[in-house]
């Protein structure tokens, strides 16, 4: 083979790991449902809190009134999504805050929240400095209306617009290529909920549960520059899945110590199951060095069922409520942990 030839062949071996690489690299593990999970979780156990707190007092106080209430919740989180067909995983930091305002009249609330959440994806692809930044505005209007014979309806849509930025780091032959994306994306998420609160003993409750989901997502602009990256396109991805949920929650009434009231411990589970997905592909077009890269992605879909498990603990100081709570998410190629603390004041 002479110097032309292993010319030739050192060039095809570059272009073919620059595909490869392409083609691992795609912002298809629909980050952006982690962070809507988050979210619709914290503005959940907002909703449980109070679920459990009107059963318990039901009986001591039935005049009309009108409670208001201004609250605030921190959360962090990690996550774990495995490898999907060629497409590398991830592992996730998130880290954020939701301040609420609602007003409880007659156990039936009506609310409306903030969520900032920072996220810090990193690829599972053996190069340290490849990851994803999402940084999310989400807002959300929930309630929960109280019906006869012990049951309840909880409602929750939320509408949030996430910030991504990509930083992707290939090799071409011996010469190291850093790539920066810029682009957004806009979720809009409902979800209903229907409960049923019964009382085992004066100190337990037990609340089974069934509702519906609905997630649209969809990226905007994408832009990607860096050093001899000299041309990109790339067509916007949606997203949207309709799922069912089925679950339960327990919630044990604890003898008041201190000045703590209301103390009580909480347990939940559920389970998601995707009932209709539809997604797109992605057509990318990439110019390095003048070589055109092209590549036709297929959004891998979520895995048809998802589990969902916690615990927490409440109690009351004067006008004050505080919760701390703990979810564990997972599915066939996802873990997550999350936990929180909830700090409401009653004006």
């Amino acid at each position: 083979m002479n110097k032309v030839d292993t010319t030739i062949l050192l060039e095809q071996e570059a272009k073919q790991e620059m595909q490869t690489q392409i083609s691992e690299n795609a912002p298809t593990l629909n980050q952006v449902k982690v962070i809507n999970t988050i979210v619709n979780n914290m503005i959940r156990n907002r909703l449980d809190t109070s679920i459990n707190m009107v059963v318990v007092g039901a009986s001591a106080e039935e005049e009309s009134n009108i409670k208001r209430g201004l609250w605030m919740r921190g959360m962090y989180g990690t996550n774990n999504h495995g490898r999907v067909d060629n497409m590398t995983g991830y592992r996730g930091i998130n880290k954020g805050a939701t301040v609420g305002f609602d007003a409880e009249i007659n156990n039936n609330i009506i609310g409306i929240a903030y969520s900032n959440v920072h996220s810090v994806f990193k690829f599972k692809n053996g190069k340290n400095n490849d990851k994803e930044l999402i940084g999310s505005k989400v807002i959300s209007i929930y309630g929960q209306k109280e019906l006869q014979q012990n049951f309840t309806l909880q409602l929750l849509v939320s509408a949030s617009k996430n910030f991504i930025k990509d930083k992707i780091n290939y090799s071409y032959g011996d010469t190291q290529i850093k790539s920066h994306v810029k682009h957004h994306n806009h979720s809009y998420n409902a979800e209903a909920l229907l409960n049923y609160n019964y009382l085992v003993k004066n100190s337990i409750i037990i609340t089974p549960n069934i509702g519906l989901k609905y997630g649209k997502s969809r990226d905007g602009v994408y832009n990607e520059t860096g050093i001899n990256v000299q041309e990109i396109a790339l067509t916007m991805k949606e997203n949207n899945i309709l799922s069912g949920i089925l679950g339960a929650k327990v919630k044990v009434s604890l003898i008041d110590v201190l000045k703590f009231n209301n103390l009580g411990l909480t347990f939940q589970t559920a389970v998601e199951h995707n009932f209709k997905e539809k997604t797109q592909r992605i057509n990318r077009v990439i110019k390095i060095f003048d070589n055109i890269f092209k590549q036709d992605y297929l959004i891998p879909k979520q895995p048809k069922t998802s589990y969902n498990l916690g615990t927490g603990i409440i109690c009351g100081i004067n006008n004050t409520n505080i919760a701390v709570d703990y979810n564990y998410y997972l599915n066939k190629h996802y873990r997550s942990h999350q936990g929180s603390l909830k700090i409401k004041v009653n004006l």
